[in-house]
């Protein structure tokens, strides 16, 4: 357990807020399509500002490593951002290591 933020709930809410402002442009809801994707947006630019300096590790305080749930971050779920296809590599390297995930 951590007592700040982690990759682990930013990428899957970011994941959910994109899948809500589809949603409703698909069931012709545009008031609630913008106010998902505008949500999204301030969503994934914290994402970036605080995770990304730090290659995605597991929480913004960069305490407490790697974690696959950066994985997340990257399509099918979200657009990868800038940054991200080195982190997934940085992260699936530190987690092949012994006592390493």
């Amino acid at each position: 357990m951590t007592s700040t933020s982690n990759i682990g709930t930013a990428a899957p809410l970011l994941a959910g807020l994109n899948a809500s402002a589809d949603l409703a442009r698909e069931t012709n809801r545009p008031h609630d399509a913008a106010r998902w994707a505008r949500a999204a947006r301030r969503l994934s630019a914290g994402i970036s500002a605080r995770f990304d300096p730090l290659g995605y590790q597991r929480t913004v305080d960069g305490r407490h490593g790697r974690d696959s749930a950066v994985a997340f971050m990257a399509p099918p779920f979200n657009a990868a951002p800038a940054g991200l296809p080195e982190a997934l590599d940085s992260t699936y390297r530190a987690l092949l290591l012994p006592n390493g995930g």
